[in-house]
């Protein structure tokens, strides 16, 4: 029998146990829990990354045993992992998940290999990011806080336009593709394109790339260093005798949101992942009582600009539905900003699979920097779009901008080599 491979993930965001490592075409593993979540009432997991040393030639099979556990484990169903042995260039390898186990195959050609739900964007990067941002002279860069472990809150002013933009990400650490998103967002954002130039002037924008840096290198999915989902730390929610945000338990929402109140907001935008859905799509706050035909307006004028600015990555037949007014989740941050400084708030949602709609794509990490970059012409319309007189009468809306909205079910992407085929249909679960 080969040697026995070594099994590692004591590194930025690595994510996993050894059950049983003995046996290469059977090694067993788990993903490790994250802190009590007091909001959802439960330990996250989904992400996992970890090193198999000891490898090349050598088939093998990992087995995740418990996925079944994870928090969205029905978005395993029509995904591959990704592999590398470099960690900069990362394929899909053959995976599958039968409801319960994960089992990632592959014959490595390397003695060390990286294995990971999506490619990480490390710390060491984030920092990288943020010094080459602060290097032009376009960005003024400020540290607005510290998390729970005393990471710095980093954020990244760009413009001197009247209209404030506000565009934050990676709320869920494990939603890496969300910092790889503002990597390109932000190097184009600060180029000498005509584009980025114009968006400059009209708009002041301010970019938190990481709001969860304690999560990102503790290899959670879901929650900074204490539990805490951040994207349910924005406001009070009185119905769970929730306090949020607080300085011991979420102080990377409460310091960005005492910054947006010195500054003002006129646009946002939050930045993460999906894990079931095979597609990119922006969500709206319908679910608000104050989300009216004007905030209606700005969003499908804004998915719009997406669609047609970002080509062939976005669609508008899937999203999250649409809920009726009153029923939506307050303590979102598109919800509570859109309803504190009313204005229009979205969420910009990029998959962990590969692309089934509109079309079917291989989609990885560049993808997710080339649709930041793309995103630059996006922003920039919005501009001329929040500055334009709204109509006195509004024309009926798209079924995807209405209330109710119903999602269709979705076709799973396949993958055999470089190929996609079509598989079974599931019915779309919001997060």
């Amino acid at each position: 029998m080969p040697a026995s491979p070594v099994i590692a993930s004591d590194f930025d965001s690595g994510n996993i146990e050894v059950v049983d490592a003995s046996n290469p075409i059977d090694v067993q593993l788990k993903m490790k829990k994250e802190t009590f979540t007091e909001y959802d009432q439960k330990q996250h997991m989904q992400w996992f990354h970890f090193s198999v040393s000891n490898c090349k030639g050598t088939p093998l099979c990992l087995k995740i045993v418990n996925a079944d556990e994870a928090s969205y484990a029905q978005g395993y169903h029509g995904y591959w992992a990704f592999v590398s042995t470099d960690q900069k260039k990362w394929d899909r390898t053959k995976t599958s998940f039968d409801g319960k186990v994960i089992q990632i195959e592959l014959t490595p050609e390397a003695d060390k290999i990286w294995v990971a739900y999506f490619p990480p964007y490390s710390y060491d990067m984030h920092k990288e990011l943020v010094t080459f941002a602060n290097s032009s002279s376009e960005c003024e860069h400020s540290v607005i806080g510290q998390s729970c472990q005393n990471r710095a809150m980093d954020l990244l002013k760009v413009g001197s336009g009247e209209l404030k933009l506000w565009v934050i990400a990676r709320q869920h650490p494990g939603e890496s593709m969300a910092e790889w998103f503002m990597d390109g967002f932000i190097h184009e954002l600060l180029s000498d394109s005509a584009t980025a130039t114009a968006l400059r002037s009209k708009a002041t924008l301010y970019l938190v790339p990481n709001m969860n840096p304690d999560g990102s290198v503790m290899g959670h999915l879901r929650t900074n260093a204490v539990g805490a989902n951040l994207n349910r730390e924005w406001c009070d929610t009185p119905e769970k005798n929730y306090k949020a945000p607080t300085q011991e338990r979420s102080p990377e929402v409460l310091c960005t949101l005492k910054k947006m109140e010195e500054t003002g907001v006129d646009f946002f935008m939050d930045v993460h992942g999906d894990e079931e859905l095979p597609c990119n799509f922006l969500a709206g706050e319908f679910g608000l009582h104050s989300w009216g035909d004007k905030k209606t307006y700005i969003y499908q004028k804004y998915v719009q600009l997406a669609v047609e600015k970002t080509k062939p990555y976005f669609q508008t037949t899937y999203n999250y539905g649409n809920q009726l007014q009153g029923k939506g989740i307050k303590a979102l941050g598109g919800a509570t900003v859109s309803e504190k400084f009313d204005c229009c708030g979205t969420t910009l949602e990029m998959p962990y699979k590969n692309l089934q709609y509109p079309v079917q794509a291989e989609w990885n990490h560049f993808d997710c920097k080339e649709l930041g970059k793309r995103f630059i012409d996006v922003m920039d319309s919005t501009c001329d779009l929040l500055k334009e007189k709204l109509p006195e009468t509004y024309p009926k809306f798209e079924p995807w901008a209405s209330r109710p909205y119903e999602v269709p079910k979705f076709d799973e992407p396949a993958y055999v080599g470089s190929h996609l085929i079509k598989n079974k249909s599931r019915s779309n679960v919001s997060e």
